[in-house]
């Protein structure tokens, strides 16, 4: 008959490891809401400087919302948005019609799209300089 012998004591450092962590989940909230204000102000910064100017009230009304947690979700949000009525139709583009007929299409210009797609490569680097932060502060 043979034996089968297990050491969980690499196990229960990781279990002692996750306890830590645990105690410290405000402190991870409070990371991931940095670093979502941090983004959401480079975002912001970067759509509006992305926005045409003809009479300066679409740059104007670029506008985000505060940082919410959502614990019951486990979710961090932030939204960015422009108040102006026809700002979908610059980011996006539109039809052009004339005399009820459609002659063209206007590009958008993607100011929001560019800089959310800009920002999604230095989330990483972002997100990794707040975790560090955060486990030297509940000292890892």
């Amino acid at each position: 008959m043979s034996k089968v012998g297990f050491d969980f004591s690499e196990l229960e450092g990781l279990e002692h490891d996750l306890r830590r962590i645990a105690k410290h989940d405000g402190e991870i909230r409070k990371a991931s809401e940095r670093v979502l204000n941090k983004l959401a102000k480079t975002v912001l910064a970067a759509t509006k400087s992305n926005t045409p100017v003809r009479s300066g009230a679409l740059r104007r009304n670029w506008q985000r919302t505060p940082v919410k947690v959502d614990v019951f979700r486990d979710e961090v949000s932030v939204k960015i948005y422009n108040i102006t009525e026809y700002a979908p139709y610059v980011e996006y583009g539109h039809r052009i019609v004339v005399n009820g007929i459609t002659v063209g299409f206007a590009d958008g210009v993607l100011m929001l799209t560019t800089a959310v797609k800009d920002a999604e490569k230095i989330l990483p680097e972002m997100v990794e300089e707040q975790i560090i932060a955060a486990l030297e502060r509940i000292g890892k």
